[in-house]
């Protein structure tokens, strides 16, 4: 019995199944591009689903949305810092506007994977950003990445491992900075392994989760990306096949997680997740799920970034307005259409020419000449019409038909 007939074999888990329908983890990019699509028809777009059809903000409480950046003036991801070499995590290395603020004690979630299975791609996902850079060459991160959510989580990509374009010398490097972090980070809150749906767990991800059971300090689990390459009951066993792997793995989170940076699905779950380890609001705010959450009208998340319709539980009951004939989301009052008063209307552009007329009667059995094509003057009418252009073109034809007859007898050239 092949490998592949022991897979199909394995039974389908009527949980993961449920999950799997629930998120629509298996639709592709096609059909999430009409999805879109019919959103952007109802004028239900937003800025989420522009980009991640499938990410449901509503599911999200409401301190979440917030912590993503809803209803507030500007986004909350930042990068801070990259580690190359040990001593240069933050808050010691850290860069940017606001360094001197960083803190030793903010929750920070790791994703780990081999290389080019969609790490940083997930990071954006889950900041609703591109704080990440993302590329389809295997190795193109090659530090440890410190992406801050206000300061009250931290999200790290690390460099993947595996095969990476990238010299000896730099992967053992990273690879040696990686073990140091993943086993002495003393608010490390926990590890995502990221595995690609289509190959499942290789080698190399069993040694890291084995590495992880037995030196690590904290939990370990794994993320599934990529489902909409992978049919629901193929992704089910996949699933499942891991999940009992977990079963037997220290400190592993049994559950598999599952989602597609491409189209935004699972990635409400994850989210929920891991946002439930951030660090309160400092500010001292209190949340209600029930609380409507603002958005401001010029900021970067505008009111139809969070959207006017019941899919985001935290959207405005603002009446929704029209600026200059067309819905535009995130404009300021000040922009608001009001018709222009009833003017004289201007002139316009002048009509087509004439056809051309046809050649005189060619010689003894000659064919006539066809005449050239006129086009008309480019006049302008005073009624918003141009007056139409009457035969303004040369419309003789200079070539007459050569004749057919005896001699050969040279035709007559047409008329104008």
């Amino acid at each position: 019995m092949s490998n592949r007939a022991k897979f199909r074999a394995l039974p389908i888990d009527h949980g993961i199944m449920g999950r799997i329908k629930k998120y629509s983890l298996s639709t592709n990019a096609s059909t999430a591009g009409r999805t879109t699509r019919v959103l952007r028809n109802r004028n239900e777009i937003s800025e989420v689903t522009q980009r991640y059809a499938m990410y449901d903000v509503g599911m999200l409480e409401v301190k979440t949305q917030r912590l993503l950046g809803f209803g507030r003036s500007k986004r909350t991801a930042k990068f801070i810092a990259a580690a190359a070499r040990e001593g240069e995590e933050p808050p010691k290395h850290a860069v940017g506007k606001g360094a001197s603020k960083i803190k030793d004690d903010v929750p920070e979630i790791a994703f780990a994977g081999r290389s080019n299975v969609g790490k940083s791609s997930l990071i954006n996902a889950l900041t609703l950003s591109s704080v990440a850079r993302s590329s389809d060459v295997p190795g193109k991160t090659q530090s440890l990445n410190f992406y801050s959510m206000d300061e009250r989580i931290r999200l790290v990509d690390l460099p993947g491992y595996g095969f990476a374009f990238a010299k000896q010398h730099r992967v053992e490097s990273w690879n040696e900075l990686m073990d140091k972090y993943l086993t002495s980070r003393p608010n490390l809150k926990r590890v995502y392994l990221v595995i690609d749906a289509r190959h499942g767990m290789k080698a190399s991800d069993r040694e890291m989760l084995a590495f992880l059971s037995k030196y690590g300090e904290t939990q370990c689990g794994v993320i599934l990306n990529k489902c909409d390459y992978v049919n629901p009951n193929e992704l089910a066993r996949r699933a499942y096949l891991i999940q009992e792997e977990l079963r037997y793995t220290k400190r592993a989170r049994t559950m598999v997680l599952m989602a597609s940076t491409s189209t935004g699905a699972g990635v409400t779950e994850i989210a929920r997740e891991i946002y439930g380890m951030a660090l309160d609001d400092p500010s001292g705010e209190e949340y209600d799920d029930d609380d409507d959450v603002e958005s401001e009208s010029d900021g970067e998340y505008g009111e139809g970034d969070v959207g006017d319709d019941d899919s985001f539980a935290g959207s405005s009951s603002k009446k929704t307005e029209f600026y200059g004939g067309e819905w535009k989301p995130g404009q300021k009052a000040s922009k608001k259409y009001t018709p222009a008063s009833k003017a004289v209307p201007a002139a316009g552009r002048g009509g087509r020419g004439g056809r051309g007329g046809r050649g005189a009667q060619g010689g003894r059995g000659g064919p006539s000449g066809r005449g050239g094509r006129g086009r008309g003057g480019r006049g302008r009418g005073d009624d918003a019409r141009g007056d139409e252009a009457r035969g303004g073109g040369r419309s003789g034809g200079r070539s007459g038909g050569r004749g057919r007859g005896k001699g050969f007898t040279q035709g007559t050239p047409g008329s104008n």
